[in-house]
């Protein structure tokens, strides 16, 4: 279901930026993979979808998960956005999380606007 997910995710990316309801308007989505040195897994990161407009970007993590996201997933997504560029004028960082998020996460978002979050019940209305 993970890679569905994703897919759905995607759609809903794109339906929001045709309807101008997100902080960027993106002209190219899709996933990303690449190294990372510090990595542990032999090197290797993905991205789950990066959506970019001239220099602003939105990294999103999409998780069908049982358990809520936690903060971790968010600590992950901005260390690997640097690994995409450096030189980004505006980042956005949009979690998407099948159960919801850990109060960590919910916090992080009341306090950084940078942080979007998604929930199923979001992605159906």
């Amino acid at each position: 279901m993970g890679l569905v997910f994703e897919q759905v995710c995607r759609e809903y990316l794109l339906r929001k930026n045709s309807l101008g309801e997100l902080p960027v308007l993106f002209t190219e989505i899709g996933g990303w993979w690449g190294t990372d040195r510090n990595s542990s897994a032999h090197g290797q990161a993905e991205i789950d979808l990066v959506a970019r407009g001239e220099d602003d970007y939105l990294f999103c993590e999409c998780k069908w998960r049982n358990q809520p996201l936690d903060y971790t997933a968010l600590e992950r997504l901005r260390h690997r956005a640097d690994l995409v560029s450096r030189r980004r004028v505006r980042t956005w960082f949009a979690l998407f999380s099948k159960t919801g998020f850990t109060d960590a996460v919910l916090r992080e978002a009341q306090k950084d606007s940078s942080v979007l979050l998604f929930t199923l019940e979001d992605i159906m209305a």
